[in-house]
This record gives C-alpha cells, sequence and structure tokens, in this order.
C-alpha cells in the first residue's frame, strides 16, 4: 500500500465518509485510524460526511417534523437549525477528535464556515421544492 500511496504524497485527496461506514463505533474507529495511517504517507485528507440517521434521530427527539420527497429530506429552517446542530456541534467534532486520538490531524468545518461551499437552491426530479436544500457549485 505504501507504493501506491506514494504517488499520492502530498496530492489532497476527497473522501466521502456516511452511510454503513457511520454506523458502528468500530467502523468509525477504523476509518478515523485508515485516515491517520494516509496522513502518516504524506496524504492530505478532507473528509466530507454524512449524518442522516443522526439528524434524524435529534428531529424526533425535539419534535421537528421531517419527511423525504424523492428520497431527500425537505429542509424547513428549524430541520435546517437541527441539522447544523448534528452535523457541526456533534458529528464533526467527534470525527475531527476520533482522527486525533488515532494519531492524525483535523479540524472541523462547516460548508458555512468564511462561506466556504456556494450553493444554488435545489428541487428533487419531479420539480418539488426542498425547502433549504441545496446543490453545491463552488468550494
Amino acid at each position: 500500500i505504501s507504493s501506491a500511496a506514494a504517488s499520492l504524497r502530498g496530492q489532497t485527496i476527497v473522501v466521502k465518509y456516511g452511510g454503513n461506514a457511520m454506523t458502528s463505533p468500530e467502523s468509525a474507529k477504523g476509518f478515523c485510524q485508515d485516515v491517520a495511517a494516509l496522513q502518516k504517507l504524506g496524504i492530505k485528507i478532507v473528509v466530507v460526511h454524512g449524518g442522516g440517521p443522526q439528524i434524524s434521530a435529534m428531529l424526533d427527539k425535539v419534535g421537528v417534523e421531517s419527511r423525504f420527497e424523492g428520497g431527500m429530506r425537505v429542509s424547513s429552517s428549524e430541520v435546517v437549525d437541527v441539522a447544523e446542530m448534528v452535523l457541526c456541534g456533534s458529528v464533526n467534532k467527534g470525527i475531527a477528535s476520533s482522527i486525533c486520538s488515532s494519531g492524525g490531524r483535523a479540524i472541523g468545518l462547516s460548508g458555512r464556515d468564511d462561506s466556504l461551499l456556494q450553493c444554488t437552491k435545489q428541487e428533487n426530479k419531479d420539480g418539488y421544492d426542498l425547502g433549504f436544500v441545496g446543490q453545491v457549485e463552488t468550494v
């Protein structure tokens, strides 16, 4: 693996972390250890994470109604507030902390920080208004 990684030394790799990889503590720990190992080989890793199940659990806990249209969550301003709280305050910080505990380096950022992500409003494939859901246009 280190010979294959040598060609990536100094490059930035974006990794999507979500779904089943986030469902168990063992998988989460393994993911964070892998990120730390790749960093030690000189590869810069940017983790873009999900958190849908965690958002759904918190929406239920605080009593905010949520629904899906065409497989996408319809996001009212209340849903966005809860999603931001969960993703930025819990999921993001937990991932960054675990990468650091595994010997890597990480900080947690939100797409809202310093207008990091620029988005345009998105509708689902049937033209249904999904509320505050957007398509990333620029980073």
